[in-house]
């Protein structure tokens, strides 16, 4: 089951930056919602080893990258999609993410 959905342009980039790690292949992407910036999730992404995904975590397979979602994230990464920005000189990703924070 994907939590997040990862387009093929971002996709590419994250494994062309993991590419340059040692042990590559042993490494997933972990997508965390770390806090929050305004009206907008904040996020934590890295690569971690595959075997510290933890039974409290979501991990599934992208292509040739595992994924590991925290559980406290699940929920509010669910239906997103982490993608290259539209405007070709921001350089980077973003998560299009159709959940906000409670702003309460």
């Amino acid at each position: 089951m994907s939590v997040l959905e990862i387009s093929e342009e971002a996709s590419l980039k994250v494994l062309a930056v993991r590419s340059e790690e040692s042990d590559a292949e042993k490494l997933a992407l972990r997508v965390a919602v770390s806090g929050v910036s305004g009206v907008e999730y904040s996020y934590d992404l890295a690569f971690v080893p595959v075997e510290e995904a933890t039974d409290e975590d979501i991990s599934y397979e992208v292509g040739e990258l595992t994924v590991i979602i925290p559980l406290a994230s699940k929920e509010k990464l669910a239906g997103a999609t982490l993608d290259i920005p539209q405007n070709a000189d921001q350089g980077g990703l973003i998560i299009r993410n159709p959940n906000r924070p409670n702003p309460l």
